[in-house]
């Protein structure tokens, strides 16, 4: 993950440099535009490297994770987007993907 984000990162400074402007996304289109709708983006990466994954199926693993390392609830809640304890603890249920 991390040489993916150095990749992007290179790329989206190149685009930084050479239009003189700061782009202030980790991903944008090539003429520095937003992703407004990034589905199509992924479906074609995740088809590209042969997976079937839609990016919730990723919110249970990161949490797993989190509680694992010993994140602070907050903190890991704030960063998957869970409003409430609740419905944390039903993604960080233990035996889960």
């Amino acid at each position: 993950m991390r040489e993916v984000l150095e990749r992007q990162r290179r790329y989206v400074s190149q685009i930084e440099r050479r239009k003189r402007i700061v782009v202030p996304w980790v991903f944008c289109r090539a003429d520095d535009g937003e992703i407004r709708n990034y589905y199509t983006a992924w479906r074609a990466a995740c088809q590209a490297v042969g997976i079937e994954r839609i990016p919730h199926d990723f919110r249970r693993t990161a949490v797993r994770n989190f509680e694992r390392a010993s994140v602070p609830r907050t903190t890991a809640m704030a960063m998957v987007g869970h409003k409430t304890e609740s419905i944390y603890r039903r993604y960080s249920t233990p035996g889960t993907t």
